[in-house]
């Protein structure tokens, strides 16, 4: 299955007049982003931050719940065009497992049956992820932290992955925003390894938003197991209000 269309693309006109936010659009509602600076002062890198739980203050109302809709969405447009879903798995995340959880549940009513959902045990103390999983933890950086990150996953879950989706049949990921791809990558290793599949195997991503660097050739295309429905930008050279 190839992958899909960005629904929107948003660049520097949807940035407000305060020049502090991104204005976007989810299920038909339309959003302030924060422009955070995940860079240096020297070397700036300025992202529309896109938190999704409901019980964080900055978060805006109705947010993570549009978030789920269009997830879900873009899930079941995938069904329609014939991609198996049995089982979704996540990495634990602080801002996007309640929009996620909600996500699921709408893509299994929808589909009636029920969808197995998997959070992969994760954070930055090594130690305390590896007492969770089965196997050993996975490292790996992302945009938004300078620290090293890990990932598990327990043998119930193992147990759930061998038992429902042999050959990777059926699995699909989901996480917010897909940026360099190091979360994304570490998720593949861990599902690869306990599936027996090939390193360079890769189960579709479902996820909201694709960013990637604001300049010459804006968006870039993201690989083609990636689905997403919109695409962001990343402000590494500053931006005019």
């Amino acid at each position: 299955m190839s992958a899909t269309q960005v629904i929107y693309e948003y660049n520097e006109t949807h940035i407000t007049k305060d020049g502090k936010y991104l204005e976007i659009e989810l299920a038909g509602q339309k959003f302030p982003l924060e422009l955070k600076n995940v860079g240096s002062v020297e070397n700036s890198v300025y992202i529309a931050w896109l938190d999704t739980h409901p019980d964080h203050p900055d978060v805006p109302p109705g947010l993570p719940h549009a978030a789920a809709v269009e997830r879900a969405n873009l899930i079941l447009e995938m069904v329609q065009r014939g991609q198996e879903v049995t089982t979704i798995v996540t990495p634990n995340s602080s801002k996007s497992i309640p929009s996620i959880q909600e996500a699921v549940a709408i893509v299994s009513r929808a589909l009636g049956k029920h969808i197995n959902f998997i959070i992969l045990p994760g954070g930055k103390n090594e130690d305390e992820v590896s007492k969770q999983s089965a196997i050993a933890p996975v490292m790996y950086h992302n945009v938004t932290s300078p620290d090293a990150k890990f990932l598990g996953i327990t043998q119930s879950d193992i147990d759930i992955l061998l038992e429902n989706n042999l050959h990777g049949k059926g699995l699909l990921t989901i996480d917010d925003v897909y940026t360099s791809g190091k979360t994304d990558e570490a998720v593949q290793e861990i599902l690869n390894r306990v599936l027996h599949l090939p390193d360079d195997y890769r189960h579709p991503l479902v996820c909201i938003a694709r960013e990637s660097e604001y300049v010459d050739g804006y968006p870039h295309k993201a690989p083609d197991h990636v689905f997403a429905t919109m695409h962001l930008p990343e402000f590494t050279h500053g931006f005019h209000n």
